[in-house]
């Protein structure tokens, strides 16, 4: 029994870190090209963003969220990106390229 119990404790603790690690993740955020004529909730790299005018943000990015298939999940929902960062980390000009390479103007 006491085997038990201390297994149910330590999911518990594992658990509970997880849940405290989520919730202090830091957000991602994106820049469109353009202003959006309608606020949007695209989701891309796992997370749910939330765009207006011109910015776009996920507050409760997973561990996907930050990256190059993200940013073009984003790209194709919303059209061009201008800016993709998540604190002070920001895609470079090249990654913006890329990111952008199949919607130069938006979606079709």
């Amino acid at each position: 029994m006491a085997r038990l119990s201390t297994a149910v404790v330590m999911l518990l603790l594992v658990a509970s870190g997880s849940i405290a690690t989520s919730a202090c993740a830091e957000a991602v955020r994106a820049q469109t090209a353009k202003p959006l004529a309608t606020v949007k909730r695209p989701i891309a790299g796992g997370a749910l963003f939330l765009c207006e005018e011109s910015q776009c943000v996920a507050q409760s990015p997973t561990g996907r969220t930050y990256s190059a298939r993200a940013c073009r999940e984003l790209a194709r929902a919303i059209g061009r990106i201008s800016s993709f960062e998540k604190g002070d980390d920001k895609f470079s000009g090249d990654q913006l390229d890329r990111c952008n390479r199949d919607y130069p103007s938006g979606p079709q």
